[in-house]
């Protein structure tokens, strides 16, 4: 079973530039995705729905696109300081964090409506989020700690704490039973329990630049019913995304009163994996280096 880690740089402006490695590692050429305006600290992909969510840090927003980089739009706007976004696409939940004067964690659906606050105090500057998909819990990282709550806000506990290798970490992951970060100070990329925060490992060390860390696994990308961009519904047979109106919309394809997406600028999308080659990174290779006590390659 092979699985990759792959680590980002840190905010950088003008471009989103994608390197895509296939699961049995072999590289390809990197790609240009698209070209934006101002800073880039954080990426989320949508793989059932093929969209990828950027934030926006001097427009304050959260921003979308085709996974292909075209018909890009603001989603939210009138953020402070937007700093991370996370997606789970098979319940339809959009997650952003701010670092401005008053730091907030909040979420909505993959439209862009229906916000809700998740954490609100005791928080300082969330630089990084992750989901873990099975267990519906939200994952940041934030100034000396990580922690979590569930989808609804509740529930919180702080996972791990200042260790050494905590003290300006960027990028996060949960895979299985443990929390991946990188470190700015130490230069390292480490893993701990995502309970306790116990079994700390340092897997990485001397990061000329750490950034982002992504975890590809295909069980981290399965596939599902698209739930159209709102939580709680689902299509089963398919969803029309189109950016290209007033506000997004998503709407259900049915087999017999398929829409005819060539009247309208719209996207037909169905259930797909992020692990097929044209999906399968977004993410710049940094190196490869090997779970400790495991035969899990990390790319």
């Amino acid at each position: 079973m092979l699985c990759g880690v792959k680590h980002f740089t840190r905010p950088f402006i003008d471009l989103v530039v994608s390197r895509w490695v296939s699961m049995d590692g072999n590289q390809h050429n990197a790609t240009l995705l698209l070209k934006v305006k101002g800073t880039v600290s954080g990426l989320a992909v949508d793989w059932i729905h093929q969209l990828l969510y950027w934030t926006g840090v001097e427009s304050g927003s959260i921003n979308v696109s085709l996974l292909d980089g075209s018909i890009q739009r603001q989603l939210i706007t009138g953020l402070d300081k937007p700093s991370a976004v996370a997606v789970d696409p098979l319940r339809g939940f959009l997650f952003w964090a701010q670092c401005g004067s008053f730091p907030k964690i909040e979420s909505a659906g993959l439209d862009g409506r229906d916000t809700v606050a998740l954490v609100t105090s005791s928080i300082r500057c969330p630089v990084a989020l992750s989901v873990d998909m099975p267990r519906q819990l939200l994952y940041w990282a934030d100034q000396r700690s990580i922690s979590r709550v569930n989808f609804k806000g509740r529930d919180r506990k702080t996972v791990v704490e200042s260790n050494g290798y905590l003290d300006r970490p960027f990028g996060l992951a949960v895979f299985e039973g443990f929390v991946y970060w990188s470190e700015e100070v130490t230069r390292s990329i480490c893993r701990a329990n995502k309970h306790n925060g116990s079994q700390l490992q340092i897997l990485l060390t001397n990061v000329a630049s750490p950034g982002g860390v992504v975890v590809i696994q295909p069980v981290l990308q399965p596939d599902g019913s698209s739930v159209c961009g709102r939580p709680g519904t689902a299509c089963h047979h398919g969803c029309v995304v189109d950016l290209l109106s007033e506000s997004p919309e998503f709407s259900c394809v049915f087999p017999d009163t398929e829409q005819n997406s060539h009247e309208t600028p719209s996207i037909a999308v169905r259930a797909s994996r992020l692990s097929d080659p044209t999906f399968t990174g977004v993410l710049s290779l940094i190196s490869k280096i090997q779970f400790p006590g495991s035969n899990k390659v990390c790319l």
